[in-house]
Protein backbone atom coordinates (compact mmCIF):
# COMPACT_ATOMS: atom_id res chain seq x y z
CA UNK A 1 0.00 0.00 0.00
CA UNK A 2 1.06 3.26 -0.62
CA UNK A 3 1.99 6.13 2.36
CA UNK A 4 -1.09 7.97 1.50
CA UNK A 5 -3.62 5.13 1.47
CA UNK A 6 -2.45 4.18 4.57
CA UNK A 7 -3.26 7.48 5.86
CA UNK A 8 -3.38 6.72 10.08
CA UNK A 9 0.10 4.93 9.14
CA UNK A 10 3.51 6.49 8.15
CA UNK A 11 6.12 4.51 6.82
CA UNK A 12 9.35 5.95 8.27
CA UNK A 13 13.23 5.12 7.93
CA UNK A 14 15.76 5.07 10.56
CA UNK A 15 19.28 3.68 11.35
CA UNK A 16 21.21 3.11 14.24
CA UNK A 17 22.75 6.11 16.18
CA UNK A 18 22.40 5.24 20.01
CA UNK A 19 21.13 6.22 22.18
CA UNK A 20 19.39 8.85 19.94
CA UNK A 21 17.52 6.10 17.82
CA UNK A 22 18.20 1.90 17.25
CA UNK A 23 16.30 -1.02 17.16
CA UNK A 24 17.55 -2.41 20.34
CA UNK A 25 17.14 0.91 22.61
CA UNK A 26 14.09 1.11 24.86
CA UNK A 27 11.62 3.25 22.22
CA UNK A 28 13.81 2.65 19.62
CA UNK A 29 15.80 5.39 21.48
CA UNK A 30 14.63 9.07 22.32
CA UNK A 31 14.05 10.97 19.05
CA UNK A 32 12.23 8.23 17.74
CA UNK A 33 10.06 8.15 21.09
CA UNK A 34 9.79 11.70 20.10
CA UNK A 35 8.12 11.08 16.75
CA UNK A 36 6.22 8.49 18.05
CA UNK A 37 4.31 10.76 20.92
CA UNK A 38 4.12 13.81 18.32
CA UNK A 39 2.81 11.74 15.33
CA UNK A 40 0.62 9.47 18.26
CA UNK A 41 -0.89 13.68 19.39
CA UNK A 42 -2.55 13.67 15.70
CA UNK A 43 -3.67 10.12 15.35
CA UNK A 44 -1.44 8.86 13.27
CA UNK A 45 0.62 5.22 14.06
CA UNK A 46 4.73 5.45 13.01
CA UNK A 47 5.97 2.00 11.35
CA UNK A 48 9.80 2.04 11.79
CA UNK A 49 12.23 0.40 9.66
CA UNK A 50 15.61 -0.27 10.52
CA UNK A 51 18.32 0.83 7.60
CA UNK A 52 21.76 1.30 6.91
CA UNK A 53 21.75 5.16 6.70
CA UNK A 54 22.93 5.28 3.41
CA UNK A 55 19.70 3.28 2.10
CA UNK A 56 17.38 4.72 4.04
CA UNK A 57 17.84 8.17 3.28
CA UNK A 58 18.26 7.28 -0.69
CA UNK A 59 14.28 4.94 -0.40
CA UNK A 60 13.19 8.00 1.51
CA UNK A 61 14.18 10.58 -1.22
CA UNK A 62 12.40 8.21 -3.49
CA UNK A 63 9.48 8.49 -1.82
CA UNK A 64 9.41 4.83 -0.34
CA UNK A 65 9.44 5.80 3.11
CA UNK A 66 7.02 8.86 4.33
CA UNK A 67 10.09 10.33 6.30
CA UNK A 68 13.33 10.29 8.00
CA UNK A 69 15.39 11.00 10.85
CA UNK A 70 17.29 12.30 12.91
CA UNK A 71 19.25 14.60 10.19
CA UNK A 72 21.11 17.67 10.84
CA UNK A 73 20.43 20.67 8.23
CA UNK A 74 22.60 20.69 5.17
CA UNK A 75 22.65 22.36 1.64
CA UNK A 76 22.44 19.57 -0.14
CA UNK A 77 19.53 17.90 1.84
CA UNK A 78 17.46 20.77 1.81
CA UNK A 79 17.65 20.49 -1.87
CA UNK A 80 15.99 16.96 -1.60
CA UNK A 81 13.83 17.24 1.56
CA UNK A 82 11.68 19.19 3.86
CA UNK A 83 12.53 19.80 7.24
CA UNK A 84 10.75 19.60 10.16
CA UNK A 85 10.81 21.55 13.38
CA UNK A 86 13.56 20.60 15.60
CA UNK A 87 13.40 16.96 17.40
CA UNK A 88 15.82 17.33 19.56
CA UNK A 89 19.19 19.41 20.41
CA UNK A 90 22.38 18.39 20.69
CA UNK A 91 25.08 19.53 22.89
CA UNK A 92 28.93 18.64 22.26
CA UNK A 93 30.92 19.00 25.06
CA UNK A 94 34.59 18.88 26.10
CA UNK A 95 35.24 15.34 28.52
CA UNK A 96 38.10 14.59 30.05
CA UNK A 97 39.33 12.48 33.32
CA UNK A 98 37.90 13.96 36.80
CA UNK A 99 41.64 14.52 37.37
CA UNK A 100 41.58 17.06 34.79
CA UNK A 101 38.90 19.40 35.71
CA UNK A 102 40.63 22.15 36.58
CA UNK A 103 42.61 22.07 33.05
CA UNK A 104 43.02 25.07 31.07
CA UNK A 105 45.90 24.76 28.54
CA UNK A 106 44.68 23.00 25.57
CA UNK A 107 48.23 23.21 24.01
CA UNK A 108 49.34 20.42 21.91
CA UNK A 109 47.21 17.91 23.44
CA UNK A 110 45.14 14.97 22.29
CA UNK A 111 41.32 15.30 21.15
CA UNK A 112 39.63 12.01 20.36
CA UNK A 113 36.63 12.22 17.89
CA UNK A 114 35.64 9.14 16.07
CA UNK A 115 35.82 8.62 12.34
CA UNK A 116 32.81 9.77 10.77
CA UNK A 117 31.80 13.17 12.89
CA UNK A 118 31.85 16.22 11.65
CA UNK A 119 34.59 18.34 12.31
CA UNK A 120 34.19 21.41 11.59
CA UNK A 121 32.45 23.19 14.26
CA UNK A 122 35.88 22.43 16.42
CA UNK A 123 38.21 23.40 13.85
CA UNK A 124 38.81 26.26 14.85
CA UNK A 125 39.54 25.40 18.43
CA UNK A 126 42.14 22.78 17.50
CA UNK A 127 43.96 24.68 14.78
CA UNK A 128 44.59 27.89 17.60
CA UNK A 129 46.15 24.77 20.05
CA UNK A 130 47.70 23.01 17.62
CA UNK A 131 45.43 19.93 19.13
CA UNK A 132 46.09 16.23 17.70
CA UNK A 133 42.98 14.33 16.54
CA UNK A 134 42.70 10.66 17.40
CA UNK A 135 40.25 8.89 15.72
CA UNK A 136 38.94 5.27 16.21
CA UNK A 137 36.38 3.68 14.86
CA UNK A 138 33.62 3.90 17.91
CA UNK A 139 33.22 6.51 20.74
CA UNK A 140 33.56 3.74 23.26
CA UNK A 141 37.47 3.80 22.36
CA UNK A 142 37.51 7.12 22.51
CA UNK A 143 36.32 6.69 26.01
CA UNK A 144 38.64 3.76 26.75
CA UNK A 145 41.72 6.15 25.22
CA UNK A 146 40.92 8.66 27.87
CA UNK A 147 40.50 6.81 30.54
CA UNK A 148 44.38 4.45 30.26
CA UNK A 149 45.65 8.43 29.58
CA UNK A 150 45.79 7.55 25.45
CA UNK A 151 43.90 10.74 25.08
CA UNK A 152 43.17 14.39 27.04
CA UNK A 153 39.92 14.63 26.00
CA UNK A 154 36.75 13.46 23.86
CA UNK A 155 34.20 15.85 21.69
CA UNK A 156 31.06 14.55 22.07
CA UNK A 157 27.30 15.31 22.79
CA UNK A 158 26.26 15.30 26.15
CA UNK A 159 23.59 12.37 25.61
CA UNK A 160 25.79 9.97 23.81
CA UNK A 161 28.34 10.28 26.74
CA UNK A 162 26.10 9.52 28.91
CA UNK A 163 24.70 6.84 27.68
CA UNK A 164 28.63 5.14 26.45
CA UNK A 165 29.89 6.22 29.90
CA UNK A 166 27.11 3.66 31.10
CA UNK A 167 27.79 0.76 29.43
CA UNK A 168 31.46 0.75 29.95
CA UNK A 169 31.75 1.61 33.49
CA UNK A 170 28.33 1.66 34.93
CA UNK A 171 27.05 4.21 37.34
CA UNK A 172 30.70 4.93 38.44
CA UNK A 173 31.75 7.48 35.87
CA UNK A 174 35.64 7.76 35.28
CA UNK A 175 34.88 11.10 33.05
CA UNK A 176 33.51 14.51 33.47
CA UNK A 177 31.93 16.83 31.15
CA UNK A 178 34.10 20.42 31.05
CA UNK A 179 31.91 23.69 32.05
CA UNK A 180 33.10 25.04 28.36
CA UNK A 181 31.16 24.84 25.01
CA UNK A 182 33.24 23.76 21.96
CA UNK A 183 31.27 24.86 18.34
CA UNK A 184 27.53 25.42 18.15
CA UNK A 185 23.91 23.25 19.05
CA UNK A 186 22.90 20.38 17.03
CA UNK A 187 19.38 20.58 16.05
CA UNK A 188 18.16 17.25 14.77
CA UNK A 189 15.03 17.29 11.97
CA UNK A 190 12.29 14.81 10.27
CA UNK A 191 12.98 15.44 6.97
CA UNK A 192 10.51 14.07 4.14
CA UNK A 193 11.46 14.05 0.47
CA UNK A 194 10.00 17.33 -1.45
CA UNK A 195 8.59 14.07 -3.96
CA UNK A 196 6.30 12.57 -1.59
CA UNK A 197 2.70 13.33 -3.23
CA UNK A 198 1.77 15.36 0.35
CA UNK A 199 5.12 16.20 1.76
CA UNK A 200 3.81 19.43 3.19
CA UNK A 201 0.79 18.06 4.82
CA UNK A 202 3.10 15.40 6.62
CA UNK A 203 5.22 18.08 7.92
CA UNK A 204 2.81 20.21 8.93
CA UNK A 205 0.96 17.22 11.04
CA UNK A 206 4.37 16.58 12.68
CA UNK A 207 4.66 20.03 13.65
CA UNK A 208 1.60 20.20 15.64
CA UNK A 209 2.30 16.95 17.33
CA UNK A 210 5.20 18.30 18.29
CA UNK A 211 4.22 21.51 19.63
CA UNK A 212 1.29 19.66 21.26
CA UNK A 213 3.71 17.49 23.01
CA UNK A 214 5.90 20.06 24.43
CA UNK A 215 2.85 21.92 25.46
CA UNK A 216 1.18 19.23 27.44
CA UNK A 217 4.71 17.89 29.03
CA UNK A 218 5.37 14.58 27.46
CA UNK A 219 8.34 15.68 24.95
CA UNK A 220 9.68 17.17 28.38
CA UNK A 221 9.05 13.73 30.36
CA UNK A 222 10.83 11.79 27.00
CA UNK A 223 13.84 13.90 26.86
CA UNK A 224 14.36 12.87 31.31
CA UNK A 225 13.65 9.45 30.59
CA UNK A 226 16.60 9.22 28.92
CA UNK A 227 18.82 11.21 30.35
CA UNK A 228 18.50 14.36 29.38
CA UNK A 229 17.82 17.73 30.37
Amino acid sequence: CSVQARSQIIAVAAGEYAPFVGQKQPQYGVTAAIVTAAFKSQGVRVQYDFLPWKRGYHETQLGRYAATFPYLKTPDRESLFLYSEPIYTDRFRLFVRKSQLGHTDWTKKRLCIPLGYDTTQIQGFTSANGVTLERPPEIGNCFQMLVHERADAIWVSELVAADTVLTLFGPAAQTHALNIHVGNENHYYLMVSKTLPGADAWVSKFNAGLKQIRANGTYQKIVEQFGGS
